[in-house]
C-alpha cells in the first residue's frame, strides 16, 4: 500500500558537496521499487527524481567523455543487471545473462558493484561476474577467458575500482553454500520443512559459515596479465575498498579486517585482531583513514579504529545510527546512513542534507 511506503537508503555516491546522487528504496519481493534522487545545488530546483521497479544496488558517476554526455552523468545498476543513467539521453540498458529472475539469466545471480574509468563502466556480482561497457554501448562478459579467471568464479564480488578501461580491481568473498541461496527469491521456501529439517539447516549453515569465515576475502587485479590474487594471507570477507593512488589501496571487511596495498604489489593485514566490527565503507579524508562499521564511524590510527564521533546518534538526531557509506569529496566528508539520510562534516561540525519528503513518498506529486 502506498501509506505502507517506508523506503531506506540503499546506496550513494557524491560529485562534490553539492552534486551527489541517492538512491531509496523498499525490498518487497513482489513489489520492488526504488527512488533515485539527483541533487546539483547550481540549479534553483536542485533536485530530480527517477522511479523504477529494480532493486538498485549500486550508483557511480561517470565523466564527459561518454559520448552524449553533458558534463557528469550518473549511471545506477540494478541486482538483475539493468543499466539506468541520470542523462535522459541515455536509454536504460541491460546487461545479458545477468540477475536471478530475468528471461535470460544465466543463473550466476545478481549483480552489485558498479565503476566507471572515462567511457568505460564495469558492473559485477555473485559468481565472479565481471562485465563491461565499452564506447559502443554494448555489455560483455569482461572476466571470462582471462587467464586465472577459475580463481574468481565463486566469489561474490561486492566492490570494484577501474584503473584503466582495460584494468579493474575486485574485492568481495567466497559465500557458504548455505548463505548462497536467497530465499527470497522463493517465498515458500520453508513452507514444507519440519522443526528438524529447519534445525538440520540451521546447524549445516552455522558449519559452512564457521569453515569459511575465517578465509573467504578476495581481491584480484583484472586486466592485462589476467586475472591475479591480491590477498595472498587467508582473510574474512571484504566489503569495501578506496583507492588513494595505484600504490595506497585501502580495503576493509569482516571481523575488522582493514588490509593495505597496491595494485602491483600485495596486500597486507593492519588492523588489530581486537578489532571484530563489520567494516562497511573507508574513505580517506585529510590524511586519515575513516572507516564505517556496522555502529559507528572510525578513525583508523595504523594500528586500532578509534570512534570518529563519540556521539554519531546526536548526529543523526537521537536516533540510533545505520551507517551505509562514507566518502570524502573535497573538504568534506559525505556520511550516508540508511535510515537517516545524508550528514556532511568538514572535520568540525555536521550538517544535515534535508531530503524533501515529497520526494521519498511513492505517490509523488511535484509540489510546483
Amino acid at each position: 500500500m502506498p501509506g505502507d511506503f517506508n523506503p531506506k537508503l540503499r546506496c550513494a555516491h557524491a560529485i562534490d558537496r553539492d552534486r551527489f546522487a541517492l538512491v531509496y528504496g523498499e525490498l518487497e519481493y513482489d513489489d520492488t521499487f526504488s527512488i533515485m534522487l539527483f541533487h546539483d545545488g547550481a540549479f534553483e530546483t536542485p533536485w530530480r527524481r527517477i522511479d523504477v521497479a529494480r532493486e538498485i544496488n549500486a550508483v557511480t558517476s561517470f565523466g564527459p567523455a561518454v559520448a552524449g554526455a553533458r558534463g557528469e552523468a550518473y549511471a545506477l545498476l540494478s541486482n538483475e543487471g539493468d543499466v539506468y543513467f541520470s542523462d535522459p539521453g541515455f536509454p536504460a540498458e541491460k546487461i545479458a545473462g545477468a540477475g536471478i529472475q530475468s528471461p535470460d539469466a544465466s543463473g550466476r545471480g545478481a549483480l552489485y558493484a558498479l565503476a566507471a574509468h572515462g567511457d568505460t563502466l564495469f558492473a559485477a556480482g555473485t559468481n565472479g561476474q565481471v562485465y563491461r561497457r565499452g564506447r559502443d554501448g554494448v555489455w560483455i562478459a569482461w572476466g571470462d577467458g582471462q587467464s586465472g579467471e577459475e580463481a574468481i568464479a565463486q566469489v561474490a564480488l561486492a566492490a570494484i575500482q577501474a584503473f584503466g578501461p582495460q584494468v579493474l580491481m575486485v574485492v568481495g568473498g567466497v559465500l557458504p553454500e548455505a548463505q548462497a541461496y536467497d530465499v527470497t527469491e522463493d517465498p515458500t521456501f520453508f513452507d514444507d520443512m519440519s522443526i528438524d529439517d529447519l534445525a538440520a539447516l540451521f546447524e549445516r549453515q552455522l558449519a559452512l559459515e564457521a569453515s569459511t569465515l575465517e578465509a573467504s576475502g578476495k581481491a584480484f587485479r583484472m586486466g592485462d596479465g589476467g586475472v591475479l590474487s591480491l590477498v595472498p594471507a587467508p582473510v574474512p570477507n571484504l566489503r569495501a575498498l578506496c583507492v588513494e593512488t595505484a600504490d595506497s589501496i585501502w580495503i576493509v571487511g569482516e571481523n575488522g579486517a582493514i588490509l593495505h596495498g597496491g595494485l602491483e604489489r600485495p596486500f597486507e593485514i593492519v588492523s588489530s585482531a581486537a578489532d571484530q566490527q563489520t567494516l562497511l565503507s573507508v574513505t580517506r579524508f585529510r590524511g586519515e583513514t575513516i572507516v564505517a562499521s556496522e555502529d559507528g564511524l572510525h578513525r583508523f590510527d595504523g594500528h586500532r579504529l578509534q570512534p570518529l564521533q563519540r556521539r554519531l546518534g546526536e548526529v543523526v538526531d537521537s536516533g540510533v545510527p545505520s551507517p551505509l557509506k562514507v566518502q570524502a569529496v573535497g573538504d568534506f566528508l559525505f556520511y550516508f546512513d540508511a535510515k537517516h539520510g545524508v550528514r556532511l562534516w568538514d572535520g568540525d561540525s555536521w550538517e544535515a542534507v534535508r531530503v524533501p519528503p515529497e520526494l521519498l513518498r511513492r505517490e509523488f506529486r511535484d509540489p510546483s
